[in-house]
């Protein structure tokens, strides 16, 4: 009787699964929960969903005057349904440009909290690799070094404390306390729009995210980040020459988060952020 019961739920399985199969595994590309894959060479890899999701571009351009201090700008723009929704620029005194593009990104987060549900999807992108790259793996290394030291900070294998780790700390503590299920993309750099051009934007592009898109997607992903980029270039050059320019108006940020966060946070991040 036993034998019997488990025979037919192994055939009630197996036919669903066939069923989900047939459905679902369409033409070498894979729908799983919401997830869309490209199968290519044994290997999964995500397929960039970009005309349902919400878009977030940042990026930062910075000034430094004869006495050797910076001046950043810092912006972000947010595109649903291939429109410029929002855009905004801050100009942060003291800070160069990996500060700025990490401030631009926390920018970006917080901005995304307020379009999350204006899109299947929240995708992020930033021409910094090196914010993007500790954003999506650094960061946990860093926690474990800092573990394993007793540390309260950010520390790298050498137990060197993490530059800008608080804009680090309040990027993961915006995502996590909001739940917040982001993609963070990275995207090279000044791009034009030729088709050889945005066929090599779209080798890196692809490579460098372990994603699968087209030249027309690469070639709109191109005209937003020219566009921010432009943005904080153009307020940069404003500001600075300014009649009543004063360093006083643009002084640094002070970041509300200043510990790092806990084990279930760290995780909860993980889950979080692809």
């Amino acid at each position: 009787m036993i034998s019997l019961i488990i025979s037919f739920i192994f055939f009630i399985f197996s036919t669903f699964l066939n069923e989900f199969m047939s459905v679902y595994y369409i033409k070498e590309e894979v729908y799983i929960f919401n997830l869309y894959f490209y199968k290519k060479g044994g290997r999964n890899q995500m397929l960039l969903d970009f005309d349902n999701a919400v878009n977030i571009f940042t990026d930062c351009s910075t000034w430094r005057d004869e006495s050797d201090k910076t001046l950043a700008s810092c912006g972000y723009c947010v595109v649903v349904d291939n429109e410029i929704v929002e855009h905004n620029n801050i100009i942060v005194d003291d800070s160069n440009n990996a500060q700025g593009e990490l401030f631009a990104i926390l920018m970006g987060v917080i901005a995304a909290n307020r379009f999350k549900d204006r899109g299947s999807r929240i995708n992020l992108f930033s021409d910094s690799k090196t914010s993007i790259r500790s954003l999506t793996h650094n960061v946990f290394n860093w926690y474990d070094n800092s573990l394993k030291r007793g540390e309260n900070d950010f520390t790298n294998i050498k137990g060197d404390r993490i530059k800008y780790q608080e804009l680090y700390l309040n990027i993961v503590d915006e995502i996590v306390s909001t739940g917040l299920k982001i993609n963070f993309y990275h995207v090279r750099s000044h791009n034009r729009y030729h088709q050889e051009s945005v066929h090599m934007a779209r080798t890196y592009f692809n490579k460098v995210n372990k994603t699968n898109t087209s030249d027309d997607i690469v070639r709109d992903i191109i005209y937003y980040n020219n566009f921010v980029d432009k943005m904080t270039r153009h307020r940069l050059h404003d500001v600075c020459h300014e009649d009543s320019f004063d360093r006083e108006n643009y002084r640094q940020y002070h970041y509300p988060v200043t510990r790092q966060p806990s084990r279930n946070q760290i995780e909860n991040y993980r889950s979080l952020v692809c």
